[in-house]
């Protein structure tokens, strides 16, 4: 009997320590006592033209598991033409990854294994983390926080969740090139 596997929330940022060489730093988030991560709501994003009924982080990380490499993904959105009508100036204002030209300055990951993670407001949110504490800290890359999230097949790789009519058009060749030539992050 195998155990299943545990959960590990991260938290991706850019920090300085103390040259001017930036670097990604990967914070563990540690859940109060009591919290059941699993049962976390994810809200499906407004961006999309569409609706989606709430979920949760479990039944998210499982619907994944049952359908991978496969195109029958309800959580998903159709296609990207509800996000790409809107005027881009106010693309860049939505707080979802998919969108390449919008501002973040972190990124919450959710593992489940190896195989297997969530990246936050990509097509969902999590509603909330409060009471979550800082855990372990480790830097993981030189670099800016800019090009982790656009060469990162951590983040590249759940932008279209390998569905190609979720693919942003400004980020293809972008996708592609990161997925084969950026090094894997490990846990």
């Amino acid at each position: 009997m195998t155990a299943a596997p545990t959960l590990r929330f991260e938290r991706y940022r850019e920090v300085h320590r103390g040259d001017d060489r930036p670097v990604i730093e990967r914070c563990e988030l540690v859940p109060p006592q009591g919290v059941d991560p699993l049962s976390l709501k994810l809200t499906f994003l407004p961006y999309f033209g569409e609706t989606k009924p709430d979920t949760t982080l479990g039944a998210f990380l499982e619907e994944q598991e049952a359908h991978a490499g496969s195109a029958r993904r309800a959580l998903f959105p159709s296609n990207l033409e509800g996000h790409l009508r809107h005027p881009t100036e106010e693309r860049r204002q939505f707080r979802t990854l998919v969108e390449p030209q919008s501002q973040y300055t972190d990124l919450l990951v959710v593992r489940r294994g190896d195989a297997r993670w969530y990246v936050d407001e990509v097509f969902y949110r999590i509603e909330s983390l409060s009471g979550w504490a800082p855990g372990a800290r480790t830097d993981v890359v030189e670099g800016r926080f800019e090009d982790f999230r656009r060469f990162s097949p951590l983040v590249q790789l759940r932008l279209h969740e390998g569905l190609p009519w979720l693919a942003h058009p400004d980020e293809s060749a972008c996708a592609h090139r990161s997925v084969s030539n950026a090094a894997e992050l490990r846990p």
